[in-house]
Formats: C-alpha cells, sequence, structure tokens
C-alpha cells in the first residue's frame, strides 16, 4: 500500500499491538506479537476540556470572549481528509463517531470494533512488494515461506501504522477538543480478532500474490485509552486505573453538561447589577462545591480535576477542588460575563498564604483573584476562603476576602486581610509578579464602597448610550489656526444619568496625539499644522450617575478626516 503522508498539524503518543499468528499454510512456528511504536509527542487533556467548554459555551451563550478563549497553541483546522490515503480516510470515518460519543458521555467503552472492510478491502503482494525471492517453498503451491510471512507482516504493519497515525492526527486537527478524556500517555493499540492470519491468509494467481481478503467476520479493535480521571474505578479521592479503556460516563457527561451548567449560572446573573453579578457567582461557586481536604497533601495524588472548575460545575456533590478550582471558576465566569461597566475585570493570580492567627485558612500556595471595579480600584477575591461547608443560605457566606481592601502591605511584599478573629497574608509569587504591571495588582487599602449582595445599596446601571462619528475638516483652514469641534458634532450621547465627562485615551497616530484635546465638555481642539489624513480618537465618556444610577464610562470611535 502506497501511503500518502499528511502535514501534520499536531501530535501524540500512540503504541499499536498487532497480534500475529501463522496457520497451517505456513512452514513455520507462530511468532511472538509484535509492538509497533509511533514516538510522538503529547498534549494537554486540561487545555482541550476547556476548549471543549468554551465551545459549548459559545454555542449557548453567543459569548465572543469564550469562543476566542482555551487551549494555549492548539488551533483547530479545516478537515484534511481529501489528503488521507483511503484506508486513513476510512479509519476516520468509522472511529470518529465513537470519538464524540464519549466526549458527550454517552459511550463507555472505548475499544472501537469495526468491521474489516470498514479500514480495507482486501491486501495482496507479490513478491516484488514484498521485497522477497519467493511466495512460497520450493516446490509447493500451498505453502507460503516463512521469509515472505514476515515481509507480508512487516508490510502490512507499517501499512496500518501509518493510515491510523495519519488518522488520529486529522481527528486531533477536525476535533481535538473532543478528546479531552483521552489518555496520551497510553495513546492508542489495535488488535485484530483471534484467527486472523490462519483462518484467511490465501495465496491468489497461482502463487504469484499472497494476502488476506476481508469479510464482515473479521474484526479491529482500535483501544483509545482513558486517561485516569476519566476512568471507571476511580472515586473522589483517587483516580482510576493507569492503563483502562472503560470510560466513566458519569464523568464524561458531567465533562460535557458542565459548559450548560455554567450557562445557566451567567444567565442567572444576566440582568444582576456588576457587584451583583460578582457576588452571585462567588455564591453559586460555594454552593455547588467544597474544598478537597487531601488532595493537596497527597504526593501521589494525580493532578487533575481537583485543581480544575470541571469539580464545582459538574453537579456531583462528591467531588471537591482545591483553590485552583475555585479560582479559575469564578475567573471563568467573569471571562464570560458582560459587565455594564466595561472596566470591571477579574484577574487569576497566584502565589503564598500565611495564617497569621490559627483561623482556618489553609496557608501555603494559593491561588485567587484580583477584581478590577467599576470605582477603579482592585479588591481581593479569594472565593476558596469565602467558602463555609456548614452554611446553608447563601447570603451567609463569608465575605471577609471578598471585595474587600487590605488592612497593609504592597504589591511586592503582599497584603494583609482581615479573616474571622485574626488575618491572612497574600504574596504573590514570580510568575504572577512577571505576568501582570503592578497597577493590575494593587489593591485597595478599603472595601468596595457597595455592600456586596445586598440590593438596597446598589444602583441600577446606567442607561446612557454613546457613539462616536465621523468629522471632516479642511488642511487649508488648519494650516494657520486651531478648530475646535463641538462635542454634539463629534458624538452622539443620549440617556446618560447624571454629569457626562470625556477624556481622550489615545489617537491612532500617535505622532498626532499633542494635535488634539478633548475637555471635560467634550468639545475636540485640534492644534494647527495638523496635516491630511484619518485620524481616530478613542474618547472616555463618562456618566456620573445619580442616586438611582450607578456611574458608567464607555469608551467610543471618532473618526476625524483631514482633507
Amino acid at each position: 500500500m502506497d501511503l500518502k503522508k499528511v502535514i501534520l498539524c499536531m501530535i501524540l503518543s500512540a503504541a499499536i499491538t498487532l497480534p500475529c499468528g501463522y496457520g497451517e499454510v505456513f512452514a513455520a512456528e507462530l511468532p511472538d506479537a509484535e509492538e509497533v511504536s509511533v514516538s510522538l509527542a503529547d498534549f494537554d487533556s486540561d487545555d482541550l476540556l476547556m476548549q471543549y467548554i468554551d465551545n459549548k459555551v459559545a454555542e449557548k451563550t453567543a459569548s465572543n470572549e469564550a469562543a476566542s478563549g482555551g487551549a494555549a497553541g492548539i488551533q483547530s483546522v479545516n478537515k484534511r481528509r481529501d489528503v488521507l490515503d483511503p484506508v486513513a480516510m476510512n479509519m476516520y470515518d468509522a472511529l470518529a463517531p465513537s470519538v464524540r460519543k464519549v466526549a458527550a458521555g454517552n459511550l463507555s467503552d472505548t475499544a472501537f470494533v469495526v468491521s474489516a472492510p470498514q479500514v480495507f478491502e482486501s491486501a495482496k503482494f507479490d513478491a516484488e512488494d514484498l521485497g522477497v525471492n519467493s511466495l512460497l517453498e520450493e516446490g509447493s503451491k500451498n505453502t507460503i515461506t516463512r521469509e515472505a510471512f514476515d515481509a507480508f507482516v512487516s508490510t502490512l504493519t507499517n501499512s496500518l501504522t501509518g493510515s491510523l497515525s495519519d488518522m488520529l492526527h486529522a481527528i486531533i486537527c477536525d476535533m481535538p477538543y473532543e478528546l479531552y478524556w483521552f489518555d496520551n500517555v497510553n495513546g492508542v493499540d489495535f488488535e485484530f480478532t483471534p484467527g486472523w492470519f490462519e483462518d484467511n491468509m490465501k495465496i491468489y494467481n497461482d502463487g504469484g500474490k499472497i494476502g488476506i481478503e476481508t469479510d464482515d467476520t473479521l474484526k479491529i479493535t482500535f483501544k483509545f485509552y482513558v486517561s485516569q480521571d476519566y476512568s471507571q474505578g476511580g472515586s473522589a479521592k483517587k483516580y482510576g486505573p493507569a492503563k483502562t479503556t472503560k470510560a466513566d460516563t458519569s464523568l464524561t457527561k458531567a465533562a460535557a453538561n458542565t459548559a450548560k451548567n455554567i450557562s445557566a449560572i451567567i444567565q442567572k446573573a444576566k440582568d444582576e447589577t456588576d457587584v451583583n453579578k460578582l457576588v452571585l457567582y462567588k455564591d453559586e461557586i460555594c454552593r455547588l462545591t467544597a474544598y478537597h481536604p487531601t488532595a493537596m497533601e497527597d504526593d501521589d495524588f494525580p493532578n487533575g480535576d481537583p485543581w480544575q472548575l470541571i469539580y464545582v460545575f459538574d453537579g456531583d456533590e462528591n467531588t471537591k477542588v482545591v483553590c485552583e478550582g475555585y479560582s479559575k471558576a469564578f475567573q471563568y465566569l467573569c471571562d464570560n460575563t458582560s459587565f455594564a461597566d466595561r472596566s470591571v475585570e477579574s484577574r487569576l493570580v497566584s502565589g503564598n498564604l500565611t495564617n497569621n492567627t490559627g483561623n482556618g485558612a489553609a496557608g501555603g500556595a494559593h491561588m485567587w483573584n484580583v477584581v478590577h471595579m467599576d470605582d477603579g480600584y482592585n479588591y481581593i477575591a479569594d472565593v476558596t476562603n469565602s467558602d463555609d461547608d456548614t452554611v446553608t443560605d447563601t447570603k451567609s457566606y463569608p465575605s471577609e476576602v471578598f471585595l474587600t481592601g487590605a488592612v497593609s502591605g504592597s504589591v511586592s511584599n503582599g497584603y494583609t486581610f482581615k479573616y474571622g478573629n485574626g488575618s491572612i497574608k497574600l504574596e504573590y509569587d514570580k510568575d504572577t509578579l512577571k505576568l501582570f504591571p503592578e497597577k493590575d495588582l494593587a489593591v485597595s487599602v478599603i472595601d468596595y464602597p457597595h455592600e456586596k449582595g445586598d440590593d438596597g445599596g446598589i444602583k441600577a446601571p446606567n442607561t446612557m448610550n454613546a457613539s462616536g462619528k465621523t468629522v471632516r475638516l479642511k488642511a487649508g483652514t488648519l494650516k494657520n489656526k486651531c478648530l475646535t469641534i463641538a462635542a454634539k458634532k463629534a458624538m452622539s450621547v443620549s440617556k446618560a444619568k447624571g454629569t457626562v465627562s470625556y477624556k481622550l485615551i489615545r489617537v491612532s497616530k500617535k505622532s498626532a496625539k499633542k494635535k488634539f484635546t478633548v475637555k471635560t465638555n467634550g468639545n475636540i481642539t485640534v492644534k494647527k499644522g495638523l496635516k491630511k489624513g484619518t485620524y481616530k480618537l478613542t474618547v472616555a465618556v463618562t456618566a456620573a450617575g445619580d442616586i438611582n444610577y450607578a456611574k458608567s464610562t464607555k469608551r467610543i470611535t471618532v473618526i476625524v478626516k483631514v482633507i
């Protein structure tokens, strides 16, 4: 078989085992099973799972943010089945539907059995194809030589191995995220049904060829091994066996349903104020999960779902997470939320927690969130230490370290926060300090000004609408004097609650930045000497709000064309 090779867009490990055997037609004893390995690199299953969830959340919430997130360095590409050889394409068609069923939690057995005709119709080779001098023993018409048989097995093995590798790469290119459950260490095995060779090897063309014609009685089993965190036989405390083709559908279905559960929470918070969205997210996470008491302490515990948001949203009260699961879950909800004030955002950070007064907080390596709020300040959002398993009323979840400021500290030395009857100290690690500028990590010294989660103290979102216009100026007029563009000519602002003010954020052409000034009343001054061209001005329009409506800022683009 002459196999075409596809350009590999992704690589993974695959170990392919082919049990081979002689029948009476052969003039030798049965050889040992032969193992053929394709040495390829692995990929991160956690990233695949997150992109699988991202795509589903994007479908349900029409979230551009969700659609753009996900697996680092792994991109889905257009299908390349048109470049696969027929055998690889046949494997693809036979196996792809089963891979999708496992991902959706609808199939537990990942040893996929297909009939041989689904893969190839026949395998027949002459002496030249096999690189041997003769197919049959001298003077015999029905006994294949050991050399010919070994060459046949080798040729068929290499052909199927190459086709399997190409097929796997095509599946990864076309639907990589459906493989979140896949064990990329053990990879894939395939094996023939017993008696494949001894019962079906034949001689053709009066000894001119040897081979096999397939029929539906001949089966090939493709064993896609399941990662420990999705395999049967595990528990909430320990993962399943290290090598298995049995997926736990309660876990894969939970993974598939996670997007549905996340979307429901985002929809529940849709009409809430920004601060109430955040409080609702914290309360929902604390309601849905609990802290895993041993995962961090047990060196043998596999690194997997207790560190991921899957165990927060899987709907299983027996699955628990560590701080990373709490903070990732909160970050994910925020990343897929459209806040009324676009400046509101959460940042996922890590470092070390020191329990200063023995108040129950778990010390050591820690992960939490820093939230930038609509008042321009950053606040702590430690969801892990906002959870209390004894609380039944979500309004009673602790909030000492949620949307609160620090008692003391700095970005470089860490911050101390009130907690229970004492305090905790949170210090950023080196990676976090490299990842974020200092202003994004500096925490307020006062708590967020509104009562967190108290509707009586929260103002309604500002109703302001704002958009930019296009203004045309003559270069000849600007040659000798400055010009002022009235705010109403450059921008459209309506339904604003409270005093409206304006601020210039940036000019598309840096060289022209000093040529523009935006006054607080919105009038734009253009200095003389501005050359012909198109200039885009980003302007922040702020409605101050009033007793009933919150402050709101929108960024708009004003286009100035000098002709």
